[in-house]
């Protein structure tokens, strides 16, 4: 929806945008008498960034945000502050300002949304110190301006704007600070929603609508509804805001959408009109609003934008019930049949179902569903939905035995969920065997791919279970082929392959999904190696990831009963060559998956491959910033004050 005024939108921003990257606004007085003023600071580059994130990938978007970004860059102190002005014009000269957090806060958070990799360890490290110069108290609030602690009275204000965006920048790297919770949960309660650098609530309740999960939420959209009138609030710009702040607390009534088409009845040509947004310096002792034609656009454009989400959601939801109907019917079925056979059975069931059902999406029992629904149209003929809750109830009972099994290789089973898994395994074949009555190419399929697992499960037990004491007496075991990785997990590729013999996808296009499955496995087992190694190794298992860290330490003379030793080794040796190795498979998955013409576009495999290359890219990131957080911080005391 709207895509057009949208797309219009986005070129009147572009077009607004200086060649540095920084955007104009006016500067304005309540009076139409008095002069109109055109300033260039930070504040909006900072704004615009934040209210288009979603739209990075569309090409103009792009480049509004990478030359804001560079804007920005430039802008930032040798301690990583900002100033209000633009640090280049004239008006930092003429009206000085101190450095301040307002500032500060969302241009480090426009910079990280636009590229996390612009916030290193080091600048977090710079920044922690600046906040701890101008607390309040300890852990927040925080005063607005960077200035020493003897600076006048007028500098030392503790605003609820200004630590909102502190907040949400803090948010943003997963840093959640209790007292600062607490300043905002009072603030929000009492109503004391005003702020000195703001003309009103609805920017104030917008900067905390972007990250506040606390127990107000609904204290601040009675407030925001309190303040519609004839379906809308005020002007353009204070819709948008209370539209963006209301869906961000996941409010979603019938007010909002008279209010998304009073919005777009107000576009003019290609752009919104210009309101005032936050005060502006005063002269001669008359107070001045911003405001700005390319602010007020961009916030309209994210309004809309976050709108659009929430009918995609609602559409969305429709096809969740669909597949919570079957979900549920799955596990009825077999509930009911292992309730028949003996309580105790469905007693041990119980207890493994919430093992197995750890996930949103239900891909254990859904599995067949989504492969079904990432099927082009001509190959889905022959599957009725009785077949897909069928194949749904096999994966399951799959999930359970393999569940159960497993325990009992890494020793750590109990013997009372034995029978539970002999009972799942035999149903789970019955499944197959009567589907494909008179297929012989699947049944054998069927019990080689079992053949499989087990060899593959009896080469771990013989070559990697080796306590930590006795690696020197034995071979570490090698993971040459690491198809061994996706061989144990084999079984997961059963439910798909029977839906392409149903639905006669060629053969040919049936090897390329095995081929990407594969790949797929040792990427999924690789990742999980990563965070499994040191445990595994401690409960006498060497997996493929633990078999690297324990070679190079033999060899380099390290003690293996050293854990911070091993744990140096696995972060500085051994984790780059995982990220390498998972990205192979994860490209050559992607590229069989590419070959599957039977399979639509971004369909569900995709995504769930994508999902572990960004697992182990996010794991290094987090490494590479804490190690040089660590580094870097805390600075001594004497150190801090340097930085004002």
């Amino acid at each position: 929806m709207f895509e057009k005024e949208i797309k219009k939108a986005i070129t009147f921003i572009s077009l607004q945008q200086r060649k540095n990257g920084s955007f104009d606004h006016e500067s304005v007085s309540s009076s139409l008498i008095n002069p109109k003023y055109v300033y260039t600071s930070t504040f909006p580059s900072s704004l615009i960034i934040l209210a288009l994130q979603n739209y990075k990938d569309v090409l103009k978007v792009n480049k509004i945000i990478t030359k804001s970004s560079d804007f920005l860059k430039s802008q930032a102190s040798e301690n990583y502050s900002f100033n209000y002005w633009n640090r280049n014009s004239n008006n930092y000269k003429k009206m000085p300002y101190p450095d301040d957090l307002d500032d500060t806060a969302l241009a480090l958070s426009a910079l990280f949304i636009a590229n996390p990799k612009n916030i290193s360890g080091k600048m977090l490290a710079k920044i922690v110190s600046l906040l701890t110069l101008v607390e309040s108290r300890v852990g927040g609030p925080y005063k607005t301006w960077l200035v020493s602690k003897d600076a006048p009275k007028q500098w030392q204000d503790v605003d609820i704007a200004v630590n909102a965006n502190i907040a949400y920048f803090l948010h943003l790297q997963d840093i959640s600070l209790p007292k600062l919770d607490t300043f905002l949960d009072k603030k929000i309660k009492n109503n004391m929603l005003l702020s000195l650098y703001y003309p009103n609530e609805y920017p104030v309740i917008y900067f905390i609508s972007r990250f506040y999960n606390g127990r107000y939420k609904n204290t601040l959209i009675k407030k925001l509804l309190s303040l519609q009138k004839n379906s809308y609030w005020e002007n353009p710009l204070y819709t948008s805001l209370a539209i963006s702040s209301l869906i961000n607390l996941e409010y979603s009534g019938s007010q909002l959408l008279p209010a998304i088409e009073y919005l777009v009845k107000q576009i003019k040509s290609s752009s919104w009109e210009a309101f005032p947004f936050y005060v502006d310096p005063a002269i001669d002792n008359i107070k001045y609003f911003a405001q700005s034609k390319t602010l007020t656009t961009a916030l309209c454009v994210e309004a809309l934008q976050k709108f659009n989400i929430i009918q995609y959601k609602t559409k969305k939801n429709v096809s969740l019930k669909r597949e919570d109907k079957i979900h549920k019917k799955i596990l009825f079925t077999i509930e009911k049949k292992l309730k028949n056979i003996d309580k105790n059975i469905f007693a041990s069931y119980l207890e493994i179902k919430k093992r197995i059902f750890f996930d949103s999406q239900k891909q254990v029992s859904l599995l067949p569903y989504y492969f079904y629904a990432s099927l082009k149209k001509k190959y889905k003929q022959n599957i009725s939905q009785k077949i897909l809750i069928y194949l749904g109830q096999a994966n399951t009972y799959g999930w359970v035995a393999y569940t159960i099994y497993d325990d009992f290789l890494d020793n750590d089973a109990n013997p009372k969920f034995l029978s539970l898994a002999n009972i799942s395994l035999r149903v789970l074949t019955q499944i197959y065997m009567d589907l494909f009555k008179g297929n012989s190419k699947f049944t054998l399929f069927y019990f080689e791919t079992m053949d499989i697992i087990d060899k593959a499960n009896l080469w771990e037990i013989l070559h990697a279970r080796v306590p930590l004491s006795k690696v020197m007496e034995r071979k570490i075991p090698t993971f040459n082929s690491l198809n061994q990785l996706a061989e144990k997990s084999l079984g997961h590729i059963l439910s798909p392959m029977a839906l392409m013999a149903l639905g006669k996808v060629p053969k040919k296009q049936q090897t390329y999904f095995v081929e990407f499955f594969i790949h797929y496995l040792i990427a999924r087992q690789l990742n999980d190696d990563a965070h499994d190694w040191e445990n595994d190794l401690k409960n006498g298992q060497v997996n493929a990831v633990g078999s690297l860290v324990i070679k190079y330490a033999v060899k380099k003379h390290i003690s293996l009963v050293n854990s911070k030793a091993l744990q140096n080794v696995f972060w500085t040796k051994i984790v780059l060559s995982i990220h390498k190795k998972v990205h192979v498979h994860i490209k050559m998955g992607k590229f069989y998956l590419e070959k599957c013409s039977f399979l639509e576009k971004n369909d569900f495999f995709s995504v769930l491959i994508d999902s572990y290359l960004k697992a182990m890219e996010q794991a290094l990131e987090e490494r590479k910033q804490a190690m040089e957080f660590l580094k870097t911080y805390p600075l001594s005391r004497s150190s801090q004050k340097d930085l004002l």
